[in-house]
This record gives C-alpha cells, structure tokens and sequence, in this order.
C-alpha cells in the first residue's frame, strides 16, 4: 500500500530585509515527506535549515511559494488554522527545550493537550515512563538534566499525537552521550510507531546513518547520495 503524502513544498522562497535590500535564505526549496518517513536536513550554521522547519510547522510564512500538508496550502490559513495545525497535526522538538520554568515537568508534557481542550493526562504520564523519566513528573526544568528536559520535550511534542514531529537540532545543546541517547529515542520512536520525522542537524556522521538526507547549501536544497 502506498504511503499518503504528508507535506509538500513548493518552490518555497524566504526573504529577510536588510538595509541592503532583502536577503535570500531560500531560493525556491522543494521538498515532500510521506507517512512514517524520517528525513534528515544537513548544512553548514546560517544555512536556513531552522528557517525552513519554521515555515513547514507553520511558525513563519514563506516569501514565496506554497506549503501544503494534506493537500491544505498553509499559506491560505490564517492565524487560527495555523495554530489549530501546530497543535493538533505537528509536533516540535527545539535544540533549547523551551520547557516553561514554573510547570514540573508533568505540566509541561500535558500543556498541548490542555490548549487543545482535551486533556489527557494518562497520555502524558505514558509518554513520560516511555522517556524514562518515571518518578521525576513532579519536577521543574531546572531539577532536570539537559538529556531529561529534551526528553521530556519529545513527550510534550508527543502528547497530541501529530503525524509530524519537526526535529530543529534536537541534540545540538547536549554532550555526545547524552545527544546520542536522545537520538536513539527519535529514531526508535520513528521504527516503533511509524511516525513522519524531520530532522535537522548540523551533525552529518549521525544523519548518514539513514538514506534520506537532504542538504541546504546557498539556498537550495539536494538530495544526498548515501551508502549505508
């Protein structure tokens, strides 16, 4: 059975002002990402790999170009659509966590489930022993571990249960065992649950592991020939 496409872009285009005119971060990217697909985004600092993820999660809009995820062009939507999609459609898993300081950590797996009206706390508490953190529901961010607040982030992502999870340098503020335990979660949450992941990483070694990579040089985006 073939896969459903997911989300599609279409000769997608960022501009930036500049007091020297505008800048251009992306230069007409086209990209897809069916079901239970994993992708990687490679490219040097600055590149616009963050940029990108921003305008496929509905964070940012393009400059130029179309967006769509299930045939639904995200530059049609306005502020509420685009909030309704991030909420209920997406998950985001940020290099900085972004846990709110005052929520223990139960709070904060639990918040998107809370602003989309339909708490669901026994979710939350499963996500939470899935990220091996069991017994640590009642703690705040800062009584956490980086590797337990990231942890703690991909559940929050999990909670609503997307169909996308967006990945913007999920292990690039963690030490190297730490990052490649957080890594091993992404990828075996991908084969267990057939989750669509996007991830993107400045770390080239780990990205190669996998076939789908995809490289953002000057604006433009390629595919990678990779042997595994």
């Amino acid at each position: 059975m073939s896969k459903v496409t997911l989300l599609v872009a279409e000769k997608v285009r960022k501009d930036f002002p500049t007091p020297d005119g505008p800048l251009s971060v992306l230069k007409g990217v086209d990209f897809s990402l069916k079901e239970g697909e994993l992708a990687f985004i490679v490219g040097r600092s600055g590149s616009g790999k963050s940029t990108f993820l921003h305008l496929l999660g509905g964070l940012d809009r393009a400059s130029e170009g179309r967006i769509f995820f299930k045939g639904n062009d995200l530059s049609q939507m306005n502020e509420k659509e685009l909030a309704l999609y991030r909420n209920r459609k997406i998950g985001f898993i940020f290099q900085f966590f972004h846990l709110l300081p005052e929520l223990t950590l139960f709070e904060n797996v639990l918040l998107p489930s809370l602003m989309a009206d339909s708490p669901n706390s026994g979710r939350a508490r499963e996500l939470i022993r899935r990220m091996g953190l069991k017994g640590r529901e009642g703690h705040f961010p800062s009584e956490l571990s980086g590797g337990e607040q990231q942890r703690a982030a991909i559940a929050r992502a999990l909670v609503n249960g997307p169909e996308i999870v967006f990945c913007d340098e999920p292990t690039g503020n963690l030490d190297d065992e730490t990052a490649e335990m957080v890594f091993g979660l992404l990828t075996s949450l991908h084969r267990e649950t057939g989750l669509a992941l996007a991830i993107v990483t400045h770390d080239e070694q780990m990205a190669h592991r996998f076939e789908n990579v995809y490289r953002l040089h000057d604006g433009v985006l390629t595919q990678d020939q990779v042997s595994i």
